[in-house]
């Protein structure tokens, strides 16, 4: 064998024993006990738990928490909404309610998980979102239509029927492009196009009694009625165009600019308006920080 071939089986030789090192460094090791593997499903130890059956905050959260609480499997299907229920002619209070995503069943049980009831079988296909009244005894269904695209809004402005297990209701408008719920009263507030942009509309659930309070030259907002006298508007977050958050009065039809001009802007506002958890883009990615209303004041969250 000459030299060149010796080098060349050489070479060959020190490149298949490094390789099969690194196989043998990151396949070949046996997990230390201490290691933690992949997750055989929601409960770290794989185990399953039966409906309803109380669950350990310790297994949800590996970590611990430092007050261990349970938590209780309501359902094992999709839903796309629920609510606690208070008191009404129809409804007991205490009880929650439920949508299913596959088949648009409604579902009452209790926070136990127990005396589940089938409410509803008026069967809504390709649910989306579901937004509830105070009472839950009305709500909003948001699906898509048959070719795949946002069809309609549902509005069900009627309780459930307890004799025929069906609900009735009207439709909005196709162009609405946003809506939400009241947390005070049984009214909603939507976003709906217009020849000269956007109109702000506050109604009840069977879209009677219907108030303009807003209008705007473009509509690319989210919303959220806060509380009674405040609904939150922010442009839709673009991670290099400023957005804009704004509070809206809808019975003085007040419209305050909050902030302004942030890149990327998403925001939550505390139920009082006071406080507010935004994020921002940044040049690596994005930061989250609280503002103060009252303070003017902005800190790191």
């Amino acid at each position: 064998m000459n030299k060149k071939a010796i080098i060349i089986l050489s070479g060959f030789a020190v490149l298949v024993l490094f390789v099969g090192g690194l196989f043998w460094l990151f396949f070949g090791k046996e997990p230390a006990g201490d290691e933690v593997g992949e997750p055989t499903g929601l409960f770290p130890s794989g185990e399953e738990r039966p409906l309803g059956a109380r669950v350990p905050s310790r297994d949800l959260f590996p970590g611990g928490l430092e007050e261990e609480r349970d938590f209780v499997q309501l359902t094992q299907n999709a839903v796309a909404g629920a609510a606690f229920a208070r008191e009404t002619p129809s409804v007991e209070e205490g009880k929650i309610r439920y949508i299913e995503k596959s088949t648009g069943h409604i579902y009452e049980i209790s926070p136990q998980g127990k005396d589940v009831r089938r409410i509803s079988n008026t069967t809504i296909l390709k649910i989306f979102e579901a937004l509830w009244s105070p009472g839950a005894d009305k709500l909003i269904v948001k699906y898509f239509d048959d070719e795949g695209l946002f069809g309609a809004t549902k509005i069900f402005s009627a309780g459930i029927d307890p004799v025929t297990n069906s609900i009735a209701g009207v439709f909005l408008p196709q162009s609405i492009k946003e809506v939400s719920v009241s947390p005070n009263r049984d009214r909603i507030f939507y976003l709906q196009e217009s020849g000269n942009g956007v109109i702000g509309v506050a109604a009840d659930f069977d879209n009677q009694n219907r108030n303009p309070v807003f209008s705007f030259p473009f509509g690319e907002f989210n919303i959220k009625w806060l509380n009674k006298n405040i609904i939150t508007l922010f442009t839709k977050p673009a991670s290099e165009i400023g957005g804009f958050l704004y509070f809206l009065d809808p019975f003085t039809e007040k419209l305050e600019k909050i902030m302004g001009d942030v890149r990327g802007l998403t925001a939550l506002a505390s139920p009082n308006g006071k406080k507010i958890i935004y994020s921002r883009s940044v040049k690596n990615g994005f930061d989250a920080r609280i503002f103060d209303r009252d303070k003017k004041e902005t800190g790191k969250f």
